[in-house]
């Protein structure tokens, strides 16, 4: 009788399967493989303080997509623009703290140029 499973007969198969099942599950049976299959492995060697093997050159191997190189130079661009904003907010609110008539006129003087073009536009007209 032969054990391929393509040659054996369904009462044969049958048989097998049961003879494999009553020998995995018998008391007999080790709990344990005699031999356990190693999974793992841990060098337990001592390390050296000083190697003596040359270092290793490790190339640069990182890709860094273009859109992400332009999203960081934007950023930086736009961080220092709002810098320079805020900036030029907190200069123009320390000349304003002191509310006086000059910085009051110094503050209304561009307001008030553009309203005599557009009267003078408006006269024009």
């Amino acid at each position: 009788m032969t054990t391929d499973p393509q040659h054996l007969t369904e009462s044969a198969a049958s048989a097998e399967a049961a003879r494999l099942i009553r020998e995995a599950y018998s008391p007999e049976a080790p709990a344990t493989p005699v031999h356990p299959i190693p999974t793992a492995f841990r060098d337990t060697t001592p390390v050296p303080a000083i190697g003596t093997a040359p270092p290793v050159l490790q190339p640069e191997t990182r890709v860094v997509p273009e859109w992400a190189v332009g999203v960081a130079v934007a950023s930086l661009g736009i961080g220092a623009g709002v810098t320079g904003l805020g900036c030029g907010a907190w200069l123009v609110l320390q000349g304003l703290e002191s509310v006086t008539l000059l910085g009051v006129l110094a503050i209304a003087a561009p307001f008030a140029g553009a309203a005599a073009v557009v009267v003078a536009v408006g006269a024009a007209l």
